[in-house]
């Protein structure tokens, strides 16, 4: 039977193409069936060095949320705001989707989507005819904010990177102990894993002669590192958190505000001030400036820091502390009156019972325990509530539906880079959608379906 199958390079492609059609289907009736989405966007340039435009919406399909692939398309000329939103209008209406649902967009904040003037997201207001929600990238506003830690300490970086480069890059230098037990290195993980082999490294420098690094002798030196290491540690565990898909914004947001809040700069500058003063001072610069760069980012997720606690706490939420205006068109004049009916019903108390779960979720996620649907149960307990608190519940819903981030969009652009390589750069941009688009979707194409479409005949 193996043997009678049509495998042609045509009958594959021409396969791939209609299991892509298969889904992107499934995709468009849920999109058409809801009442309000988001889509996040992000650009990249791929190997043969065109422009590729990723949109990925955001919605529910009745039983849950969704993260899909809307589509990716090549840019033709040039990336500017106004030929991006002619690609994503044309896009949309090729695929009969309709644009004036969109309740929020999400970039990566590059002047050519948020200009004030000829921005993406100042031309795609105006055409869809009612205010939308823009939002930064929450991970890429902390990436900036993180930036912050190497600007008065490039120098120790620098002779740290030196003496890892100098390690790795000879083949006889592995047998170095400890060394190969610690992962590839990254630049996040770089301080953090040099110092799980500080006395190692030391003691293999003074039995060879690969170069002079007094530093590594120097306490001042010592205790900067230690000071950077600490505090790389820190940021980078507030990066894993906010990675990942089906993320919702206040879950996100809190991560940030838990950051801000957090005990470790307080003991921080207590610990400083037991060092030497040129040290202290320069310890208490970057801890300032940091702390300065996270006040200073995430005004989009600040403005609306009341409104996205309606998501968990709608059973005290004060209606006055709401902040609506990008909202307005969704007809939510009674939303008022619903939120104070809802917060004086036995409903009420089914969030209570949410946040208790919520408690044990995460503590599931501190431990590393898999499946905790932490969003899953949000979704659920909104979607409990009678109709007649279908404002309430749009209004939720629409939150729900917001990207905090464009981690789909740059894992998607891992993948594109898997797909389409130096020794496969002449696949169409047809081609290359179609195959990114099934391995990105949680959709499963619908192999009856499509076995009734075909003929069943055999290759002559």
């Amino acid at each position: 039977m193996i043997s009678e199958l049509p495998l042609s390079r045509n009958i594959i492609k021409d396969r791939i193409i209609r299991l892509n059609t298969n889904v992107q289907n499934q995709l468009k009736r849920d999109i058409s069936n809801c009442k309000y989405f988001s889509i996040s966007l992000d650009e990249t340039t791929d190997v043969t060095s065109h422009a590729q435009l990723a949109i990925i919406g955001r919605y529910s399909d009745g039983l849950t949320m969704r993260e899909e692939l809307i589509k990716l398309v090549s840019v033709p000329t040039s990336t500017s705001g106004s030929e991006i939103c002619k690609v994503v209008i044309q896009t949309f209406r090729d695929i009969s989707i309709d644009i004036s649902e969109v309740v929020s967009v999400t970039t990566d904040g590059a002047p050519n989507m948020v200009g004030k003037k000829v921005g993406f997201v100042k031309l795609f207001t105006e055409a869809i005819g009612h205010p939308i929600v823009p939002f930064h990238c929450i991970i890429h506003q902390e990436a900036l904010c993180a930036k912050v830690r190497f600007t008065d300490l490039n120098d120790l970086m620098s002779v740290v990177t030196k003496i890892v480069n100098l390690i790795a890059a000879r083949p006889l230098n592995n047998g170095l102990l400890m060394y190969n037990n610690v992962r590839s290195l990254s630049r996040g993980k770089v301080p953090e894993r040099f110092v799980k082999c500080f006395e190692e490294i030391r003691v293999f420098f003074e039995g060879k002669d690969l170069g002079n690094f007094p530093q590594l002798n120097d306490d001042k030196w010592v205790n900067t590192l230690m000071f950077l290491t600490d505090l790389s540690v820190h940021i980078n565990e507030l990066n894993l958190k906010l990675q990942g898909f089906d993320k919702i914004i206040v879950v996100m947001f809190g991560y940030i505000k838990a950051f801000e809040i957090t005990k470790y700069f307080e003991k921080a500058s207590t610990a400083v001030h037991n060092e030497v003063e040129s040290l202290h001072i320069k310890y208490q610069h970057v801890l300032g400036s940091l702390l300065d760069q996270f006040s200073d980012r995430f005004n989009q997720f600040r403005s609306l820091e009341q409104t996205i606690k309606i998501i968990k706490h709608p059973d005290v939420v004060v209606s006055s502390s709401l902040e609506l205006n990008g909202f307005q068109w969704m007809q939510i004049d009674d939303l008022e009156i619903q939120l104070a009916e809802f917060q004086d019903s036995i409903w009420a108390q089914v969030f209570v019972d949410l946040r208790s779960k919520l408690e044990n979720l995460e503590r599931c996620r501190l431990e590393n325990q898999e499946g905790c649907q932490y969003e899953q149960e949000i979704w659920s307990a909104w979607n409990r509530l009678p109709d007649t608190f279908s404002t309430l519940r749009n209004m939720v819903m629409a939150l729900l539906t917001v990207f905090p981030s464009t981690y789909f969009c740059e894992t998607l652009f891992s993948a594109l880079n898997n797909i389409k390589t130096n020794k496969r750069n002449r696949l169409t941009d047809e081609v290359s959608s179609t195959c990114l688009g099934l391995k990105c979707t949680k959709y499963q194409p619908s192999i009856e379906d499509l076995a009734n479409e075909i003929q069943q005949q055999k290759s002559h």
